[in-house]
């Protein structure tokens, strides 16, 4: 799938940024040393399985041949 922002939405998104990046700063500041790893050990299998997943409909979706 491919999205194609047009130049009213790259506006759009160049405003947000920074404040998502604010906002991504701020959780990640309530975060401690010791609770850093466990997260990211997390995220990254929860990323894995998002995109094994994301794999498997894209798989379904195509057209079968025969």
């Amino acid at each position: 799938m491919n999205i194609t922002l047009t130049d009213k939405g790259r506006e759009v998104l160049n405003r947000a940024m920074p404040v998502a990046a604010e906002i991504v700063d701020q959780v990640m500041l309530s975060i401690d040393e010791g609770d850093a790893i466990p997260l990211e050990n997390s995220l990254r299998v929860l990323r894995q399985n998002a995109h094994d997943g994301l794999e498997h409909l894209a798989r379904r979706a195509q057209p079968q041949s025969g």
